[in-house]
């Protein structure tokens, strides 16, 4: 029975070291979708807002709703934890389509991914487009 007991301990020893790399690769796996997830989460929710705060806008106005909707989405991006770096790299299009009084206001965003721990792979970007109409319009 103690040799047998003995001879298992190694067995052991050698499951879990095959077994570890799996089991790590499946937890840095569902760290980085998790991030990707989470990145992808903040594109939505500042392109909205920035959106939801550039229809408000009179279309004649200063600052124009096409403009301004790049400038918040920016900076509602930075305080989610982008980087400028980021924010550089990637694009960010506003564009009107249709006319008074059903004109609307596309705004594109695409930000390259940065992965947590980079062992699996992830998208190279993560990006929303979103379409809302204007509310004052001239």
């Amino acid at each position: 029975m103690r040799t047998l007991r003995r001879t298992r301990r190694g067995a052991t020893a050698i499951e879990f070291g095959l077994l570890l790399p799996v089991f790590a690769a499946i937890l840095f796996g569902v760290f980085d979708y998790g991030w990707v997830f989470y990145q992808q989460a903040n594109v939505v929710a500042a392109t909205r807002e920035s959106l939801r705060v550039a229809v408000t806008l009179p279309q004649s106005g200063t600052p124009a709703p096409d403009e301004e909707v790049i400038t918040y989405a920016r900076s509602q991006l930075q305080g989610m934890g982008f980087t400028t770096t980021q924010l550089d790299a990637g694009t960010m299009t506003a564009t009107y389509d249709g006319s008074s009084p059903n004109t609307m206001l596309t705004l594109a965003v695409s930000v390259p991914f940065q992965p947590i721990i980079g062992l699996v792979p992830t998208p190279e970007a993560v990006g929303c487009t979103m379409t809302m109409r204007l509310e004052l319009q001239d």
